[in-house]
């Protein structure tokens, strides 16, 4: 086996690391306190951050490489997905038509599906055991 070799970098990583969580553990002990609030801010700054990341990766694969593409009908469902985050504004009454389109998208699905596993099915068998 190999020795892998530690930067500088990784051991002030690993020294600040333990730091943050020393101080995050001290809640249990101290209370709320100026080194918690700190850590607590990190720890929800650095969480914002990647979720955003994590988005605009998502995003990037799924939607803007389809539109670039050419694919314009992609615009539709981002249009009623982000329309879904206006109940966060004082727009919120906007939310309600993405939610209407959703469900009714839903429910058309199974509606259609019972229809033709219970209704259809069945009638076109017999109707073919008929004419036989």
């Amino acid at each position: 086996m190999t020795a892998v070799a530690i930067g500088p970098l990784e051991v002030i990583m690993a020294i600040v690391g333990s730091g943050l969580a020393i101080g995050s553990y001290t809640f249990v002990f101290f209370g709320d306190h100026f080194l918690y609030n700190i850590n607590e801010n990190l720890y929800m700054a650095g969480g914002m951050v990647y979720s955003i990341f994590a988005i605009a990766a998502q995003l990037q694969g799924s939607v803007f490489n389809e539109i670039a593409a050419g694919h314009w009908t992609v615009i539709i469902p981002l249009l009623i997905g982000l329309s879904v985050f206006t109940r966060l504004t004082k727009y919120r009454w906007a939310a309600r038509y993405s939610v209407s389109i959703l469900s009714g998208i839903g429910v058309g699905v199974v509606f259609g599906l019972t229809i033709r596993a219970n209704i259809l099915i069945p009638v076109s068998a017999t109707a073919e055991g008929l004419m036989n």
